[in-house]
């Protein structure tokens, strides 16, 4: 080897390690920073501290995600859940960040399986339910007579795989009585089944979305949409100026009042108000299917082994499925039913 060739190997031996370093000191400071940004704004009743579980949100750790369904979920959000879109509340840099953060706890050792079992379980499963959310689910204190759309297909459901079951209404946000909780109804998933660490989602059930709603009366600017939600940044991407609030409820009373040009609200809230109230103070198009990007499917989330349950909660969705007992439920409560949609937003 001459001269200048022994220089180059050298050089080439000095210069790759030191990249490396360099490299997973950048990591470092990446995942560090992200665990920073994350502290302050998913833990607590969310996801936990440093990705623990909490709340209704499960561990981050050992979870086999992959890094673009990480960042994907972060900018989006999940509709229909309480997860939000990010995107505009943090800075491409701090989602960034967060990503690399959340796939650090990825490693293969550790992670989070699925339990599967042969067996149906005997004893009672619990089925978490927000005690008063129109049309979705309403106990007793409410003074409604039924127990909301949800509540009557997860009997059907549970009855239809032969499951012993008991529902409780209880608030996801304020409630740590979640953890014991085995069974949530109406979670925003793809329409196909999934298993997810330790839990796993049947199939979707019905499809939902957001509808335009006009007020009858309006001296007012804007589309009204609830904060960080889908349909915040479905009319920020179209152009139209968003004009937030705090919840769907605070929506539908904005254009009521004409505060707005219109609204984006959820289908079956929008359908609830306008079958509800003998003078609902708005218009929409309840035969009309919402746009791609602004739907989604609804599927159980269960926190037990799969297998056997998997199996028969999927069959029970599916009979009920092919002979309308799901589509029944929503005539019943006079509302539009949509079968769970192959293309959404994410799809």
């Amino acid at each position: 080897m001459n001269t200048s060739s022994a220089l180059r190997a050298l050089s080439l031996a000095l210069i790759f390690p030191a990249a490396a370093l360099a490299e997973e000191h950048e990591d470092s400071e990446m995942i560090e920073a992200g665990r920073a940004v994350y502290n302050d704004t998913c833990a607590g009743y969310c996801h936990g501290r440093d990705g623990t579980a909490g709340g209704q949100a499960g561990t981050f750790h050992g979870q086999g995600l992959n890094k673009d369904d990480i960042r994907d979920t972060i900018r989006e959000g999940i509709p229909g859940t309480a997860m939000p879109p990010w995107e505009g509340t943090l800075s491409d840099q701090e989602i960034e960040q967060v990503t690399v953060y959340l796939a650090s706890l990825q490693e293969a050792e550790g992670v989070v399986r699925t339990e599967v079992s042969d067996e149906l379980p005997e004893d009672e499963l619990t089925v978490c339910l927000p005690p008063d959310r129109p049309p979705y689910s309403m106990d007793e204190e409410s003074g409604r007579e039924r127990p909301g759309l949800e509540a009557e297909i997860a009997e059907a459901v549970l009855e239809g795989a032969g499951l012993e079951y008991r529902i409780a209404y209880t608030n996801a946000s304020h409630d740590p009585g979640l953890y014991a909780c085995d069974i949530y109804m109406g979670q925003a998933r793809p329409a196909e089944p999934q298993r997810l660490g330790d839990r796993f989602y049947t199939r979707a059930y019905y499809g939902s979305g957001y509808l335009l709603a006009m007020p009858e009366e309006t001296g007012g600017t804007g589309v009204a949409v609830e904060a960080a939600s889908l349909a915040e940044r479905f009319v920020e991407e179209r152009n139209l100026p968003p004009a937030l609030y705090s919840s769907q409820s605070a929506v539908l009373q904005a254009l009521v009042e004409g505060e707005v040009e219109g609204g984006l609200v959820r289908l079956p809230e929008l359908a609830w108000h306008l079958n509800e109230e003998s003078e609902p103070g708005i218009q929409a198009d309840l035969a009309a299917e919402p746009d791609r990007d602004a739907r989604w499917n609804a599927a159980i989330q269960v926190h037990r082994p799969a297998g056997a349950l998997e199996a028969a909660l999927n069959e029970a969705i599916s009979e009920l499925l092919e002979n309308g007992g799901i589509e029944d439920v929503f005539e019943d409560y006079g509302l539009p039913y949509h079968t769970p949609f192959r293309q959404t937003r994410r799809d």
